[in-house]
């Protein structure tokens, strides 16, 4: 039996490379590996949500999904388009326990949970959360990331913050809490990023501006959502990060059309967000699935 030759192998190892070449770039332009990037991130926030779950529900201790918050900036690098907060990275954490505090309170000045200095005859606090093993987060992959919801006003449209709206409509059921490593130390969010406004409570509409707050879902022992929010679905939105390249992030539809169905009624623009992963968390009953 007669076998190949070198220089058949050559020719054809020649011809997949060429072939390679002209096929990867055009998966690229036509969004496909971001779209995988995309339900990577959705599959990893799902997990993540459950995995913080499962803690709560097991160790019978509060347990939150907390998002790391960063900015960047808009790939249309265009002076209208500002920079936006995203989270590229989660972690799980539990609640830190009443002796963890007192002993923390011996080394570090200032109360452990303290969020802002007593004003007005008030202190307001959030609660701190530590490492179920040790500090790690987990990141959501090449090209995703947590986003907030699109602004279809403009063209193309914009993300608003993934935390937008905590305050007064906090539509994503996102807590401030504060991050402790194993041993007591603050964890602090690298800059650049965006603080937390907290509305003081004795004068409405008056907001004070909170470093170092990490936003999270947490996870009751009991079974729910422990949310500041009426409805009962909350929903993480996974999508391409605000550097990726326009062509990741959007459809032109004047070269690739989509039929009315595929639209929102009324929408009139020539670019359309690309679909993104929608993970939903059930506040009643802490149930986790990913939505089409």
């Amino acid at each position: 039996m007669r076998g190949f030759t070198l220089v058949e192998l050559l020719v054809v190892i020649s011809i997949i490379t060429i072939l390679a070449a002209v096929t990867i770039p055009t998966l690229v332009k036509a969004g496909a590996f971001q779209k995988e990037y995309i339900e990577q991130g959705g599959r990893t926030v799902y997990n993540m949500l459950k995995a913080a779950e499962f803690y709560a529900s097991t160790y019978n201790v509060e347990t939150c999904l907390a998002y790391a918050a960063e900015a960047q900036d808009d790939s249309r690098r265009d002076a209208a388009y500002a920079p936006v907060v995203v989270a590229r990275s989660v972690g799980v954490f539990r609640r830190a326990t009443d002796e963890e505090l007192a002993a923390w309170q011996t080394w570090y000045a200032g109360t452990p949970n303290e969020v802002l200095s007593e004003e007005f005859g008030t202190v307001v606090y959030t609660p701190v959360f530590v490492p179920v093993a040790e500090y790690e987060l987990t990141e959501l992959g090449e090209g995703a990331c947590v986003l907030g919801d699109w602004d279809t006003s403009v063209d193309p449209p914009v993300h608003a913050p993934f935390w937008e709206n905590v305050l007064g409509n906090p539509v994503k059921g996102l807590r401030p809490v504060r991050i402790r490593n194993e041993e007591g130390v603050l964890v602090e969010l690298l800059a650049p990023h965006v603080p937390y406004l907290y509305e003081f409570e004795p004068f409405p509409g008056e907001f004070h501006s909170v470093d170092n707050c990490w936003m999270a879902h947490v996870f009751s022992p009991a079974g729910y959502v422990d949310a500041p929010v009426t409805q009962e679905r909350l929903m993480v939105t996974v999508g391409p990060t605000p550097e990726s390249e326009q062509d990741d992030r959007f459809l032109n539809l004047t070269e690739t059309p989509l039929e009315a169905s595929q639209l929102p009624v009324g929408y009139a623009r020539n670019y359309y967000p690309i679909v993104p992963v929608k993970v939903q968390i059930s506040k009643s009953s802490a149930r986790v699935k990913i939505v089409e």
